[in-house]
């Protein structure tokens, strides 16, 4: 029952119909046992090639429940948060007068979070306010890629990072700042911290996040006295 819920789910926030699951299983699955082998693997696909081909088998043998739900939710009026950001996603890219209304209603649009919103939430917030169509339409979006944890439910940060062409201005891609500036730490923690990012992100330009920097004229850190408890 939960691989039927998920693999629905993910159907839904990610716009793929029966058909179009079908098909792309299919060419995986057939790619996997025709292309050539690549460098110092032997003759036969490996362990994690075949398990592909062993997730697109289970697929395949969950889709006529899928099938079974979707029609069953759709007799008794039913929707998942899937269902909802798939039908409102496909809503607007079809039904021009919908995107008209909402750009005429909402004048300035703030979305936040932005990280943990999902293929489908992507199509809809573009549809309706991104793409250039209007330029005195206000959009901001604030997100963390770093804070991204909704991917269960296809949420994806890569959707941040397409913000500034999904929502370019008069003069092109949309400006993008960092907030840099921690307000809480002194500088011997934020060194600490960078240090981490670095090991981990990278110290190129482009890096999804920048260092962090301390506030004007922050203070050091205090040492505090060790105290014992006979707890």
């Amino acid at each position: 029952t939960e691989a039927v819920l998920r693999l629905h789910g993910e159907m839904a926030e990610h716009l793929v119909d029966l058909d179009t699951l079908t098909a792309w299983g299919d060419d995986l699955r057939s790619m996997v046992d025709t292309l050539p082998p690549g460098p110092r693997q032997r003759a036969a696909p490996s362990k994690d090639l075949i398990k592909i081909q062993e997730v697109i088998d289970e697929r395949r043998e969950l889709l006529p429940m899928v099938a079974a739900l979707r029609d069953a939710m759709r007799e008794q009026s039913a929707l998942d948060f899937g269902s909802q950001m798939s039908l409102a996603a496909r809503l607007v890219v079809s039904n021009p007068e919908v995107v008209t209304a909402e750009r005429t209603a909402f004048r300035a649009v703030l979305l936040d979070e932005y990280q943990d919103t999902s293929h489908a939430q992507r199509v809809l917030l573009r549809s309706l306010f991104g793409e250039g169509a209007d330029p005195s339409l206000t959009v901001t979006a604030v997100g963390d890629p770093m804070q991204a944890i909704y991917g269960w439910r296809g949420a994806t940060a890569a959707n941040l990072a397409a913000f500034v062409e999904d929502f370019p201005s008069t003069e092109g891609p949309a400006p993008k700042k960092q907030l840099t500036t921690s307000w809480r730490n002194p500088p011997e923690v934020l060194d600490l911290a960078n240090g981490v990012s670095d090991a981990v992100l990278g110290t190129a330009e482009d890096r999804a996040v920048a260092q962090l920097e301390p506030r004007p004229a922050a203070d050091a850190v205090r040492s505090c006295p060790a105290r014992l408890s006979r707890d």
